[in-house]
This record gives C-alpha cells, structure tokens and sequence, in this order.
C-alpha cells in the first residue's frame, strides 16, 4: 500500500531479528563461544547473521558464511613421465602435500604439490609445478653391434668399429621408449 507510483523507490522495511544464543539444535558448522557464533572446527568462513525474506513462511534468522573445508581431488593422472605416490592420484587431504617424480627412463628433480589447508572447493588439485622431466634413451634391447654403453662413461663404439656414436629416441603414446644408434661403422 502507498508504494503506486512507478517512478518512486521502492519502499520496504526489513524484519529485525538476532539469531538466538541458545539455537537447539546447533546448525552444522558453527559453534557458540562467550564472544559470539564462529565456524566450527573443519569449517571456515565468516558468521553471519541473515533474517529470510519476508515472503518466507517465518523471518527467524539463520547463520551463513561458513563452509566445509574439504581435501582436493587428485591432481595427478599418470603420465608417460611424471609418477606421483599414491597420495598424489587418489586424494589429497586439506592442508597436506604429495610428490610427483621423473618416471623411468625420464630423468628431474621431483617437486610437491599442496592442497590448501583451507580448501573448501570439491575439484580442486592440489598446488604446484610439476617436475621438468627429461628423455634419457635407455640401452637398446637387444644391444646393436658396434655400440656399448655404461654408467661410466655412456656411449662408445666398440669391437672394431669406430666414429662417435649418436643417440636418438623417441616415445609412442603408449609410453614405449625406441632408442636408435648411429655413427659407429666397422
């Protein structure tokens, strides 16, 4: 009533209303101390105090602003060159870490991703860079003649061949390593 002019701001009064000291039962994730409402342990946010909407059936208050700290999904897929411990594929608690690492025959150092420790988004992964990891051609199997290898001092020529081995290699989507030898000529 009163509000029949259209170029006139729209005049309503909203509810008062506190929301009560001794709420039984308590809502999930606040929690009542001697200085007021806060999010409850496993919960963050804000506290506040909001009255429904008066269309609503009742104007009693509520309690918004806090919420669920949850752990972030997994933030690794296995790949042909990054491998985390099993922690890093399943899921991650909120607040923890896991390490991601060079696969075989891929070479780096390993680096740690961290879910937040207040994370409170479902699809969330964890933080972090993963490593940089390199392609290091492992030996040929079966080993072509004319070439040896060792940890010393990798690749040579060997027998009674000669030149300066060259070493190429390649990876298919399945993850399988070829490694070709050239330079090395009886």
């Amino acid at each position: 009533a009163g509000n029949t002019n259209p170029s006139r701001p729209l005049l309503l009064s909203t509810p008062k209303c506190t929301c009560s000291e001794n709420r039984i039962p308590t809502p999930e994730g606040y929690q009542l101390m001697s200085h007021g409402w806060q999010c409850a342990s496993g919960y963050v946010g804000t506290v506040k105090e909001r009255c429904r909407h008066p269309l609503e059936e009742t104007t009693q208050p509520e309690l918004v602003g806090c919420v669920r700290v949850v752990p972030c999904e997994g933030g690794l897929e296995e790949s042909c060159e990054h491998s985390g411990s099993v922690t890093c594929s399943g899921i991650v608690s909120a607040g923890s870490s896991c390490t991601v690492q060079c696969k075989a025959p891929f070479r780096g150092s390993s680096t740690t991703l961290i879910c937040p420790k207040n994370n409170t988004d479902s699809t969330a992964t964890p933080h972090g860079r993963l490593p940089a990891c390199v392609l290091e051609c492992p030996p040929p199997v079966p080993m072509p003649t004319g070439y040896t290898w060792s940890s010393s001092f990798g690749w040579r020529c060997s027998g009674d061949h000669i030149g300066a081995p060259k070493v190429t290699c390649s990876e298919d989507p399945f993850c399988s390593v070829q490694t070709e030898l050239t330079g090395c000529a009886p």
